[in-house]
């Protein structure tokens, strides 16, 4: 009978140590996630800032000095947003994409000025890039991949193609305005329009395959696209292009925004 008494006492105290380790276990992942969830937020604000750097800084080259204002205040808030993740994840600064984009923004943001417009927008797309591996890699380390979402097939399509046709967007927005903004357009800058239409068609179909979405989002997506192939592909052949350089800012930036608040609204319900 003791025997029997001690056997029962040993797994009653097991089972109770299984399920104290697997609670702090369970806790500990969520609030893992919890901080992850809050890095890809201050990350994901960090992108679009440096989007919308890439496209005023890109016209300020190409002649259009009233938009420095708009750009004095992107590097206000983006240098805000960088302390901010540092305060918040001391640990990033370990990471080399980290360092990377860090670095290269400390230096863009003050000789920006100083460079052509191709290698002004070439020098925002590699860090653009780089700071997308950085969320992915965030995301994973954090757990998020675990999480799930019922409009959503596989949760890492939000933090991969969405983010990657929200780029595509952003891509189209800064080439063109810079393009309407000279009013000529080279065979080069055409063909590179050619590329970045047929790449916003390739990156939000394959978003929409795997995210649901409104049909006022597919509309919004399918204007700005009509918008590019006859505003400034087909415009560029007679150079007969009159679309406002701000106008089409506007629009490209209308559509991205609306795609960002679509990823806002999805990480706030994980």
């Amino acid at each position: 009978m003791f025997h029997l008494w001690m056997i029962v006492s040993g797994l009653i105290s097991f089972l109770l140590l299984a399920a104290y380790y697997r609670y702090h276990k369970i806790k500990d992942v969520k609030v893992l996630q919890s901080e992850g969830i809050s890095h890809i937020k201050n990350l994901r604000s960090v992108l679009c800032l440096l989007q919308k750097h890439r496209g005023f800084s890109s016209t300020y080259i190409k002649g259009q000095p009233d938009v420095e204002t708009q750009i004095d205040a992107i590097q206000t808030d983006l240098n805000r947003i960088l302390a901010d993740v540092l305060r918040t994840n001391s640990n990033i600064m370990s990471n080399a994409l980290w360092v990377s984009v860090n670095e290269h923004w400390q230096r863009l943001s003050r000789n920006y000025k100083h460079h052509s417009v191709e290698n002004n927008v070439l020098q925002h797309n590699t860090m653009i890039q780089n700071l997308l591996y950085l969320i992915d890699d965030v995301a994973i380390s954090h757990g998020l991949a675990r999480l799930k979402l019922s409009n959503i097939d596989n949760i890492r399509l939000l933090w991969r193609e969405w983010l990657s046709a929200i780029e595509s967007m952003g891509q189209a927005r800064a080439m063109g305005a810079v393009i309407l903004a000279e009013g000529t357009c080279s065979m080069m800058s055409r063909n590179r329009m050619m590329y970045l239409h047929e790449k916003i068609i390739e990156t939000t179909n394959i978003a929409w395959r795997g995210i649901a979405v409104t049909d006022e989002q597919k509309r919004q997506v399918n204007r700005l696209i009509a918008c590019i192939k006859i505003e400034i592909i087909n415009a560029s052949q007679t150079q007969s292009m009159s679309l406002a350089s701000s106008e089409y800012f506007e629009l490209c930036s209308a559509v991205i925004d609306s795609y960002y608040q679509r990823f806002d609204d999805s990480i706030a319900q994980l």
